[in-house]
């Protein structure tokens, strides 16, 4: 009988009645394969398959069983959030441990019967609707969608050492550990002083042997102390689960604010960890050794190793440090640069993974022959937010490049990946899209911001890691943790190109969606045209108490002309009054008021334009100056209307509702040629007064 699921994620709801369900296939049983299987059957999805290699669930703590393995994360904060673990032996929990967590998570919520354990991905295809996969045993299968949880630690990378194949001995990578080989009494060579180097050197120089570690380059150790959970500590943690999930808490908030920001920008915590790092390598008593284990870059710039116990065992006499460079290995050992040799029985390659294969050798193919090689080329692996690759559609990478794999737990921001995966399977469920990718222009602006956030890290401060990539960017998030899961909250579809679905029923679906869209785009452009028409009317008000002063002066000025130059000319006031078609001085200065406040219609535009322009003009309401006034209102009044007509024209069911197009615009032509009349008129007026003086 099955166990119950857990009570759902609020962020991973089921999905409505009557929404599509599409098929899902997921390569991987790890830790991130099993997590997207849980996350597809709480929204009701039961038609995905799980492919893995190998013969059981566990992914890297399935690969790895070498001498004190552990995992460098507390053990109640590697662990799935909705999912604690009370049975946790030690603080940082062993891989056996983890290894039958797994286990457990795969049986209580029924994954098994989804996973098809043998089967190796070798080639998929995107056929234009589903992506087709085919194994390497012949096999095959197709779905709508295609979830990479392969991780990056699967691919072992044996260095590039002259005579490694000639070796007489017992030789494996500690991915591959032998299990048959005994090493008590043996003389073991261990090639790297990684964190996987470090826990074998803490397991293995306990044992009564040999160990001879080769090193090329110095790591720094951060000072974690492990401890063994008590039964009764274990059984209170059953009784009262809230107590784990405090922990969990905890450690999260401690990895965001202390460790992360130690790693992403100066300030105390980062003169923490390297004070605690020296602390450490201080309880070194030999000089000599103190000085071959001290490295010459800052802490965390590689990946930092979290042991207590790698310097003690370094001290043990059983263990001798080699920093000589190796020649070559032969038959009976390896042989330095110095000429000496150093036998060996049993030779252990700790040198770490290929990282930046991900998915590969597997090659992903796109409707339009594009390889996934070819995608990346010389650039190298990228992603936008590390799970999705422009030009495949409906393919996520679990773990790609520049996810949060050096400052915080794999599991915790795994989950945010795999939210943000259903919420775009939730949005192809309602009909929204058929297919789904990224917009190129949306990657390069993530990578842009990448690397500008990138100054500042540990990671660029000088040192070799396996974080660069072919482009010299580490591919690591560079900010905190929480701002990933904070990104991937909600998918920005706007960044993703997408083609949509064909049924009648989906068309009008998406017309309506559409047109809730442009909506809301209207709605926004209306507010902004009527807050600068609000602008521009505060700015006609200054205008009109400017034209009043001019009106006041040109009553003046005008008026005097008028009554002045006929007397000059031997003639009297009343025959040019009458020539202009006034009586008497106050009748003429209420013509020219009423020129002016004319003007002062034509002028209704930004007012201190308006008194810009009037004094240009000589503080005349002239010809000149009221074809300016009537051009700047009109160009007002045809740019809103361009603004209106462009939102229609965005819109192909808008634009069809409305009938025509350019309405606005073509109700305005006639604006240039009305000013050109008034315009005409008042000099005509103007020409019959100057006539009159002589003018």
């Amino acid at each position: 009988m099955n166990a119950p699921l857990s009570p759902p994620i609020p962020s991973i709801p089921p999905l409505p009645e009557g929404a599509r369900k599409p098929r899902v296939l997921i390569l991987g049983a790890g830790m991130s394969g099993l997590l997207m299987g849980i996350q597809l059957k709480r929204a009701g999805i039961e038609d995905f398959s799980i492919f893995e290699k190998r013969e059981e669930v566990g992914g890297t703590w399935r690969e790895n069983r070498y001498p004190g393995l552990a995992c460098d994360v507390p053990a109640h904060y590697y662990t799935y959030s909705f999912e604690p673990n009370p049975e946790w032996h030690h603080r940082f929990a062993r891989g056996p441990e983890i290894q039958n967590y797994m286990r457990h998570i795969a049986d209580k919520y029924d994954l098994r019967r989804h996973i098809v354990f043998g089967e190796e991905a070798a080639d998929a295809r995107f056929d234009g609707r589903r992506w087709q996969v085919k194994m390497k045993s012949g096999r095959e299968d197709s779905g709508e969608f295609l979830v990479s949880a392969c991780g990056f630690l699967h691919h072992p990378r044996e260095p590039q050492i002259p005579g490694l194949e000639h070796f007489a001995g017992k030789r494996f990578h500690s991915a591959r550990w032998d299990m048959s080989v005994d090493l008590k009494g043996k003389r073991i060579g261990l090639i790297g002083t990684g964190s996987t180097g470090a826990q074998i050197v803490s397991a293995v120089s306990k044992l009564p042997c040999e160990l001879n570690v080769f090193q090329r380059t110095p790591q720094w150790v951060f000072p974690l102390p492990d401890r063994e959970y008590p039964l009764a500590e274990r059984e209170l943690l059953k009784r009262f689960p809230i107590i784990a999930r405090t922990a969990y808490k905890f450690f999260d908030q401690s990895f965001d604010h202390v460790l992360a920001r130690a790693m992403i920008e100066p300030g105390w915590q980062r003169r923490m960890v390297e004070a605690l790092c020296q602390w450490n390598l201080d309880r070194v008593k030999d000089p000599l050794l103190r000085r071959h284990l001290t490295p010459d870059y800052q802490p965390m710039c590689k990946r930092i190793i979290m042991s207590w116990d790698f310097y003690p065992a370094m001290q043990r006499p059983s263990v001798k440090l080699v920093v000589d460079g190796i020649e070559r290995v032969e038959e009976q050992g390896i042989r330095t640069v110095d000429g000496k040799l150093h036998p060996l029985d049993v030779l252990v390659l700790a040198t770490g993974f290929n990282t930046h294969e991900y998915l590969r050798p597997l090659e992903l193919t796109n409707a339009q022959g594009l390889t996934l090689s070819q995608a990346w080329g010389e650039r190298g692996p990228h992603a936008y937010y590390s799970l999705a690759i422009p030009g495949f559609p409906n393919f996520f990478l679990l773990g790609g490049p520049h996810s949060p794999l050096a400052n915080g737990s794999v599991i915790r921001y795994t989950e945010a990946l795999v939210g943000y995966v259903m919420q775009c399977i939730g949005h192809y469920g309602e009909g929204r899209f058929n297919t789904l990718a990224p917009r190129q222009d949306a990657t390069d602006a993530f990578y842009d911001s990448l690397r500008e956030s990138m100054q500042g890290t540990v990671w660029v401060s000088g040192c070799q890691n396996w974080y660069i990539g072919k482009d010299g960017l580490p591919e690591v998030w560079p900010r905190r943790p929480r701002e990933f899961n904070e990104a991937l909250r909600r998918p920005r579809l706007e960044a993703f190109g997408w083609r949509s679905p064909t049924s009648p029923h989906n068309l009008q679906r998406n017309a309506e969606q559409a047109a809730e869209q442009l909506r809301e785009k209207v709605q926004d452009r209306t507010q902004q045209i009527e807050h600068r028409v609000q602008h521009h009317a505060q700015r006609t008000e200054v205008g009109h108490q400017a034209l009043d002063q001019v009106r006041h002066r040109s009553q003046q000025r005008f008026g005097k002309a008028l009554l002045v130059a006929p007397l000059q000319q031997g003639e009297r006031p009343a025959d040019v009054h009458e020539q202009i078609g006034c009586r008497g001085q106050h009748a003429c200065q209420d013509a020219v008021a009423g020129q002016a406040g004319e003007a002062e219609r034509v002028g209704e535009h930004p007012g201190q334009q308006v008194g810009h322009l009037l004094q240009d003009a000589g503080n005349r309401p002239d010809g000149a100056a009221l074809r300016k006034l009537r051009q700047r209102h009109c160009n007002l009044r045809l740019q809103v209307a361009d603004d209106v007509e462009l939102a229609v024209e965005r819109n192909p069911i808008e634009h069809r509702r409305a009938g025509r197009q350019g309405h606005g615009r073509q109700n305005l032509t006639h604006c240039g040629g009305d000013a050109q009349q008034l315009i005409q008129h008042r000099r005509e007026q103007l020409r019959v007064a100057a006539a009159a003086q002589g003018l």
